[in-house]
């Protein structure tokens, strides 16, 4: 015996060997190569799938990761794994939409420490010495200001029309030979403003813009002399339509399947837009060139009537020039003035209409683009750990860009140079930069932006390029973004942001705690009363004398444990650790007891199986006493018995409940505990989650108190000894063949089927009887009966019974004052239990 104990420290310097060898083995093993592209990653514009088929993607990643919903109104925003035993995690951001936000993912990873070995040897010491729709509008803005009408200028060509050079040089002529040269210069001056005015006329951009009826687009791009007889493509009527398809895409609620397939549709009407587009910015070209012409002859008619009105006597000598009886440099300055009005118009237009043919070139592009582009509708990715336990905080910051894919239709009026000029203090829009070609309908197509210390699979940097304005709201990706707010996973986040935490890893030591069962019987001795037995052990005597009995007499043990683990193997239904077990029990004093074996753990390590030797102290009669010996008065608090060390097979079902935590600067472990597991709506005990139930169960283990009772006394064969005279006798005081009793549960999910699920479930509950409580236990299995709030337990129960000790027998009779002895022992009995969930009650 004195060998087996000496076997104790042995297994246990075993123990912290293996461990520190599974350690070493451990940080030997090489990274993973990478997996291959994830199917969601390949969902392209023109490559949109079923939607079914993206369901069943989507079903399939949250059983193996974490699956985030990126839509700012998911309601089950993250779903499947919060922990991952490997070296890697998976994480898939699902239903993105790059035609509203920017987003951007980081992944960061922090050390963590079990915290397992210190709270287990913690258990061990005494107190003291623990020290975030669309367009506005689906319908494009007009131009606010009108074409100045063409009456208005009309009418003063109709002024201007009936000048006569040759009339003017006569009535020039025929003044005074003092006044004759002036008045013939004033009429060559009026002459030259009349060419100018001529060649206005004759602009067909100038004579077009009368016709009835006739859009102002076409207007401009069929009066260019090269494309006078070819087509023109009205942009406002096919912007309408853009629109249309870009307010569908702009749907903030949209899944992936519906994003991709709208995009599609979008990019299929562009395509057929493509060589329209092209034959617009060449007709564009023209259009501002015939524009700039026109404008530098009305500014140099308005200069010519500035400098002629600004020479007085060359005034005066032609104040006779009249056209219709007004004056005809006046008229002129308020033709010139009239067409630089229409002009400033027609720029205003073009800059409209330019900027909304960019749009959907740029859409064009951004789309074909697309076309080759994975992870933008949803994109799965792996991160490998970085430390043997490891916490990664996922971040995914999304930012609204309201400059996305679209022209501001109200802006029509802008300018592309935004600069006037100024001419003789008055502003008129300058010609736009000539040009059309690339510069018109240039584009760059990333939405994802990603950083962070390498820690995701796919860690190059992207960078995001702006689309035209579609509400020139420059500062609304800015102010987005200023939202951000940097964390380790705790605290508020920040608006349009999306944060969640997953653990990777595994610890190498692990805390567990559970009942462990052992054949070894737990006796106790002590004196009481009962009968005396003679040298053959036959009962004698009257049952009132000071013998050798039992307190308590069980053939087994079953007692609560908490385990101390080291992983030595992994795999994925289950993994191998080595456990230490430890316990204690009170009889006259507390003895502490061991277990020593292999453990299987599976659910993702939250159950162990422990299958080893269980060494417990028994107690064991000195080597002169018997069972039923009498003992003399004066033998006082000598003991009945010694203890030993006895090794038996032991079994053990245990939950973990060891947390971690950050590793500190210094390396040495602290900060706020951590856990991670896939369920998230139960109670938690450690990293374990469980439903927390109180019930009532039934079992077939019968109920049974004796005392002294009124009766007729018997012998041990039952026949009377004293006729039908009533007497003082052993007796049922309670009796029962069943039990129905409360209990509190704790059941830990072993399946996920939804609907019914399969639990392993452990009871606890208690009695007392005479003046000592007696704990009791049931271990089975659980299905949810209700929404996993009504549970059907059944299993075995565990519960002590009172059984008759010293010899007495039902019957017997006692003198006065006379006591009988009992004693408890454990037994074994099929059980059934309904219990209610509290643990949301608890929560609150």
């Amino acid at each position: 015996m004195r060998n087996k104990i000496k076997l104790a420290p042995l297994a246990i310097a075993l123990f912290a060997l293996i461990g520190y060898a599974g350690i070493s083995a451990h940080a030997a093993i090489p990274l993973p190569t990478p997996t291959p592209t994830p199917p969601l990653n390949n969902i392209k514009i023109g490559q949109c799938g079923t939607k079914e088929k993206l369901e069943s993607l989507s079903e399939d990643e949250r059983s193996r990761g974490l699956v985030i919903d990126a839509r700012p109104f998911a309601i089950n925003q993250s779903t499947g794994k919060l922990s991952f035993n490997g070296s890697t995690g998976r994480v898939t951001v699902l239903h993105t939409n790059p035609f509203i936000y920017d987003y951007q993912i980081s992944v960061a990873q922090e050390e963590l420490v079990s915290t397992a070995l210190t709270d287990f040897v913690k258990l061990l010491l005494p107190p003291g010495l623990r020290s975030d729709v669309g367009l506005q509008s689906g319908t494009p803005n007009r131009v606010a200001s009108q074409i100045a009408p063409v009456t208005r200028l009309s009418q003063i060509a109709s002024r201007l029309e009936p000048f006569d050079h040759e009339a003017c040089n006569r009535m020039a002529q025929a003044k005074p030979q003092a006044e004759r040269g002036l008045a013939s210069s004033a009429c060559e001056a009026v002459n030259e403003m009349n060419k100018i005015f001529e060649k206005l006329e004759a602009k067909e951009l100038i004579q077009a813009g009368g016709v009835e009826g006739k859009a102002l687009e076409q207007l401009l791009f069929t009066s260019a002399p090269k494309y006078r007889n070819s087509g023109y493509l009205s942009v406002n009527d096919k912007f309408k339509e853009y629109t249309a398809y870009l307010t569908l895409l702009r749907d903030e609620e949209a899944d992936a399947y519906k994003v991709c397939n709208d995009a599609t549709d979008m990019n299929t009407f562009l395509s057929g837009l493509k060589g329209s587009l092209d034959t617009f910015f060449e007709q564009l070209v023209e259009a501002r060139r015939e524009i700039k012409e026109i404008d530098v002859l009305a500014g140099d008619l308005e200069d010519l009537v500035k400098a002629y009105n600004a020479d007085t006597e060359l005034k005066n000598a032609g104040k006779d020039i009249r056209c219709r009886g007004l004056n005809c440099a006046e008229q002129f300055k308020a033709y010139a003035q009239t067409v630089l009005d229409i002009l400033g118009a027609y720029t205003t237009e073009l800059d409209a209409l330019s900027e909304k043919a960019k749009a959907m070139q740029n859409a064009l592009e951004l789309t074909n683009q697309m076309k080759k582009r994975e992870g933008l509708f949803a994109r799965t990715f792996t991160i490998i750990k970085r430390f043997e336990l490891s916490q990664a905080t996922i971040s995914i910051n999304r930012i609204k860009d309201k400059k996305k894919l679209g022209a501001d239709a109200s802006g029509a009026g802008r300018t592309e140079s935004g600069t006037p000029n100024t001419r003789n203090n008055r502003t008129s829009p300058r010609p736009i930069r000539t040009g059309g070609g690339p510069s018109d309908g240039t584009v760059g197509g990333n939405n994802f932006a990603e950083r962070g210390g390498g820690d995701s699979a796919d860690p190059e940097p992207e960078t995001t390029d702006e689309l035209p304005t579609e509400d020139g709201d420059k500062g609304s990706a800015k102010k987005e973004e200023g939202k951000k707010e940097e964390g380790n996973g705790s605290g508020p986040v920040a608006a349009g942001q999306i944060k969640e935490v997953v653990q990777i890893g595994r610890p190498r030591f692990m805390l567990s705690g559970g009942l462990v069962y052992s054949p070894l019987p737990r006796r106790t001795f002590t004196s009481i009363k009962g009968f005396t037995h003679d040298a053959q052990g036959n009962p004698t005597g009257n049952g009132n004398a000071d013998i050798v009995g039992f307190d308590e007499n069980s053939s087994r043990r079953l007692l609560p444990m908490v385990f101390l683990n080291t992983r030595l193997f992994s795999s994925k239904p289950a993994s191998l650790y080595f456990s230490l077990g430890v316990t204690a029990k009170h009889d006259n004093d507390v003895d502490v007891e061991y277990l020593f074996g292999p453990s299987v753990g599976l659910l993702n390590d939250r159950a162990l199986f422990t299958f080893g030797v269980y060494g417990g102290k028994t107690q064991n009669l000195v080597p002169d006493l018997n069972i039923g010996d009498e003992l003399p008065d004066d033998i006082g608090n000598a003991k009945l018995y010694r203890k030993s060390y006895t090794w038996k097979p032991g079994f053990s079902f245990s939950y973990s409940f060891s947390g971690a935590q950050k590793k500190d600067k210094t390396g040495t472990g602290g900060g706020s505990s951590v856990t991670a597991d896939a369920s998230r709506n139960e109670i938690r005990i450690g990293s374990i989650p469980f439903n927390l139930a109180l019930g009532l169960a039934y079992t077939s283990l019968e109920e049974r108190t004796y005392n002294a009772v009124v009766g007729f006394a018997r012998d041990r064969q039952g026949n009377l000894t004293n006729g039908q005279t009533l007497t003082r006798i052993v007796g049922l005081t309670s009796s029962s063949n069943y039990r129905m009793t409360p209990l509190a549960l704790l059941h830990s999910r072993l399946t996920n089927f939804g609907g019914h699920d399969f639990y392993f479930s452990t009871g606890l509950t208690g009695k007392k009887t005479d003046n000592s409580f007696d704990i009791e236990y049931l271990l089975g299995g659980s299905v949810n009966l209700y929404q996993r709030k009504v549970f059907l337990t059944v299993g075995a129960f565990a519960g002590k019974q009172q059984i008759l000790g010293g010899d007495f027998f039902e019957g017997a009779k006692l003198d006065s004052g006379q006591g009988i002895t009992t004693q408890k022992r454990y037994v074994w009995k099929p059980a059934i239990s309904i219990s209610y969930d509290i643990s949301k009650i608890m929560k609150r």
